[in-house]
C-alpha cells in the first residue's frame, strides 16, 4: 500500500483503512444470515425486511473492501452483554429508530451510542437514516454528554428575586412545559462549548433580569437551569449527577459528526430508492473522520495499536518466557503464597505484567529503529503533512509558534490568556510522567496533600517499597515490618515563568490534579539541593472525596511540638508516576545530595549569577 501523500490520506488510512477489520449493520429492515438460510419465498423475505437490496449492497461493499461483516435486526434489550457484543466491531453501521412498532423511538440507538461511548475499544459509527440528521445529531450529542441536572440542583439556595422558590420561577419562564425559551440550537451549541458557547447568552441573561426579575448575580444558574431542563423534557436525558463529557463534533458539517469518549459518530442519510453503489457511506465516514482534524499524536497512537492488533504477540515465541523462566515465576509467586504475603503476590503479579510489556516494547522499539518499517515511514509522513499543513513558521519567535500549534489543535485563546505555558506544561508532564495508576508506591511517584498545598516525591529504591518482608532479619525494614521507611523529595510550589525555562535542567515536576497544572521543582533554587525527608509508611490505603484522590496513603512524621519530638498523620494521594528514566534522575540527585563531601575555602565577593547575601551564604551549606 502506497504511503498518504497528503494529511488527510493519512487520516484515512491509520483511522479506516488500517484500522476497521469487522463491521455489524444493525437495522431491524435488514434480513440477517438466520432469517435467509429458514426463508423459503424470497417474496416473504422482501415483505419482511424491505431494506434487503440494500442490505445486500452493503454486506457486498464491506467484503469488497476486506472487512468481515454481520447483521443484526433484532435488539430485545440493549444491556451489557449486548454492547459488549457489540464493541467488537470495529464499525457499526446503525439505524436510528430499531424497533418498527414505534419509528420515532430512537432509545435502544441512544443506549448503544452511550455504552460504546464508555467502553475501553474505540468504535467507529455511521447513523444511517431517514430521519433528519440535525435532530439526530442534536438527540445523540445530548445524550452523550450526560451530566444534566434538574432545576434543584441549579437554584435550591440561590437568590431568585421576590422570594421566588424555584418550582414558581420555572412556572413561569416554563409554563407548559416545553422549555420554548431555549432552542435546539442553544442547546447544540451548549453541548459543544458550554454556557459561554451559546450565541446571545448575555442577552438572555438580560432579558431574565429585565423582564424576569432574577437577580443579575442569579442570571447564569438560571439559564442553565433552563438549557438543562430542555435537554431533559425534550431530548428524554436522564438526570445524572455526574460530570459532563466534553463533546466534539460539528452538526451542520457535511457530514455531521460527533465525538464523545471512545465513539466517534457520523450521520448519513440513507436514500428513499436503493442507490446503485453504497460507497458513499464509507467515504461519508472518511469526510467525517477528516473534519475531525485529529492531532498527529492521534494519527501515531492509532497507528501504533494497529501494528499491536495485526501482531501475534502472545504467541511470539521470542517474546515469551522460557518453560524455565515460567517455573522460576510460578515458584517466586508459590513462595510467596506460602509466606502468606498477599499483597507481596499482587506485586509479583504487577511485576510480571510490567516485564511482559517492556518485551512489547521493545519488539516495538526494534521497528522504530527499523526506518523503513511501517510505523516509521507513516509517523514520517505525518507529521510532516501536519507541520506544512500550518505553512512556513521557521521565523516565527517561540510564542508566534506555541500559539500556531494551539490553533491547529482547536484552542481557544486571547491575547491575555498565556496559552504558551499551559501548552509546555502537558507537553512536559506526558513526556515526563504518567497518571498514578494503583499498585503500591514506588520510585518516582509524586504526591499531594490533601488539600492540595503540598507535594513530595519518593526517591526511595524501588526494590524497597515492594511491600513484603525483608529476608533480612537484622535490618530496619525487617524490624518495621509491615511498615516501610521512605525517602521523600519535598517539591516546592513554581510558577511557569520559573519552571519553563529551566525545564531542560531535569529538577522540575509538571502534574496536574482536576485540571489545575501544577508547576513544581525538586532542589533549592540557587542551592540546586533536593531536600529529603524520611515518614513511615503505613499498610492501608485510603480513597479522599475527589477524583484526584483515589489512590491515598497514610505516612507518620516526626516533627516537633513544644520543643520536643512529635508523631503525626498525614494523608497524601498519588497523582502521577515519572516515567522510568526520568525517576531514576531523581534517585541519582539524591545520591549525590547524600555523598557530599565538605570543604571549605574562602572567598572575597560575589560570583556573577548571585545577587544576595542568601546566596553567597548558601553555597557553603551546599557543600
Amino acid at each position: 500500500m502506497a504511503d498518504p501523500t497528503t494529511y488527510d490520506e493519512a487520516v484515512v488510512e491509520t483511522l479506516r483503512k488500517r484500522a476497521v477489520q469487522s463491521a455489524i449493520l444493525i437495522d431491524d429492515s435488514f434480513p440477517s444470515y438466520n432469517d435467509l438460510l429458514v426463508a423459503n419465498d424470497p417474496a416473504a423475505v422482501r415483505a419482511d425486511f424491505p431494506d434487503v437490496d440494500e442490505a445486500r449492497r452493503l454486506y457486498a461493499l464491506m467484503h469488497k473492501n476486506r472487512i468481515v461483516c454481520d447483521i443484526e435486526n433484532s435488539v430485545d434489550s440493549v444491556d451489557t452483554d449486548f454492547i459488549d457484543k457489540i464493541r467488537k466491531s470495529d464499525l457499526v453501521v446503525l439505524d436510528w429508530n430499531l424497533k418498527r412498532a414505534d419509528p420515532n423511538d430512537s432509545e435502544d440507538a441512544v443506549r448503544l451510542l452511550h455504552g460504546l461511548s464508555t467502553s475501553p475499544h474505540f468504535n467507529l459509527v455511521i447513523i444511517y437514516t431517514r430521519d433528519d440528521l440535525m435532530e439526530v445529531w442534536t438527540r445523540a450529542a445530548v445524550r452523550l454528554r450526560s451530566g444534566w441536572r434538574e432545576k434543584e440542583a441549579w437554584l435550591d439556595g440561590v437568590d431568585l428575586g421576590s422570594d421566588r422558590d424555584p418550582d414558581e420561577l420555572i412556572g413561569k419562564l416554563d409554563p407548559d412545559g416545553r422549555v420554548e425559551l431555549i432552542t435546539d440550537e442553544m442547546l447544540r451549541q451548549y453541548v459543544l462549548g458550554g454556557i459561554k458557547g451559546v450565541s446571545g447568552e448575555q442577552k438572555l441573561q438580560l432579558g431574565l433580569f429585565n423582564d424576569h426579575g432574577v437577580p443579575r448575580a442569579s442570571t447564569q444558574r438560571v439559564l442553565e437551569a433552563m438549557i438543562h431542563r430542555r435537554a431533559l423534557r425534550a431530548h428524554g436525558a436522564p438526570e445524572d449527577a455526574g460530570e459532563p463529557r466534553a463533546i466534539e463534533g460539528e452538526a451542520e458539517g457535511s457530514p455531521p459528526y460527533l465525538n464523545a469518549g471512545s465513539v466517534f459518530v457520523c450521520m448519513m442519510k440513507k436514500a428513499q430508492e436503493p442507490m446503485a453503489d453504497e460507497a458513499g457511506i464509507l467515504e461519508c465516514l472518511d469526510k467525517a473522520l477528516v473534519a475531525w482534524k485529529p492531532s498527529v499524536l492521534q494519527l501515531l497512537v492509532s497507528e501504533l495499536q494497529n501494528e499491536l492488533e495485526h501482531r501475534s504477540y502472545a504467541f511470539d515465541s521470542t517474546l515469551m518466557p522460557s518453560n524455565l523462566l515460567k517455573a522460576g515465576w510460578m515458584f517466586h509467586m508459590l513462595r510467596e503464597y506460602g509466606n502468606g504475603e498477599k499483597v507481596a503476590v499482587d506485586s509479583l503479579v504487577a511485576s510480571l505484567n510490567a516485564r511482559l510489556a517492556e518485551s512489547i516494547e521493545g519488539s516495538i522499539q526494534l521497528q522504530l529503529e527499523d526506518p523503513n518499517s511501517r510505523i516509521m515511514k507513516f509517523g514520517r509522513v505525518a507529521a510532516r503533512l501536519s507541520v506544512e499543513a500550518m505553512g512556513d513558521i521557521s521565523n516565527g519567535t517561540e510564542i508566534e509558534v506555541v500559539e500556531a500549534a494551539a490553533r491547529e489543535a482547536g484552542l481557544k485563546f486571547n491575547d491575555k490568556h498565556d496559552i504558551g505555558s499551559e501548552v509546555l506544561h502537558a507537553l512536559n508532564e506526558y513526556l515526563s510522567s504518567d497518571v498514578f495508576r494503583g499498585g503500591h508506591m514506588t520510585t518516582g511517584t509524586v504526591l499531594c496533600s490533601e488539600d492540595g498545598k503540598e507535594w513530595w516525591m519518593c526517591v526511595t529504591p524501588a526494590c524497597d517499597m515492594v511491600p513484603r518482608m525483608s529476608s533480612d532479619g537484622f535490618s530496619w525494614h525487617a524490624a518495621l515490618h509491615p511498615f516501610q521507611p521512605v525517602t521523600l523529595l519535598k517539591l516546592e510550589p513554581s510558577t511557569a515563568k520559573q519552571s519553563l525555562p529551566e525545564a531542560e535542567r531535569g529538577t522540575q515536576v509538571f502534574a496536574s490534579t482536576a485540571g489545575k497544572q501544577h508547576f513544581l521543582r525538586a532542589t533549592h533554587a540557587k542551592m540546586r539541593q533536593p531536600r529529603p525527608i524520611t515518614w513511615m509508611l503505613e499498610p492501608q490505603r485510603i480513597e479522599g472525596g475527589k477524583p484526584w484522590q483515589r489512590h491515598g496513603f497514610v505516612f507518620k512524621e516526626m516533627g516537633k511540638a513544644a520543643g520536643v519530638l512529635a508523631i503525626e498523620e498525614r494523608k497524601v494521594f498519588a497523582v502521577s508516576q515519572l516515567r522510568p528514566q526520568y525517576a531514576a534522575r531523581f534517585l541519582h540527585l539524591l545520591s549525590s545530595h547524600q555523598s557530599r563531601i565538605g570543604v571549605d575555602y574562602a572567598r572575597f565577593g560575589k560570583p556573577a549569577d548571585e545577587g544576595t547575601e542568601d546566596g553567597a551564604k548558601g553555597d557553603r551549606a551546599a557543600a
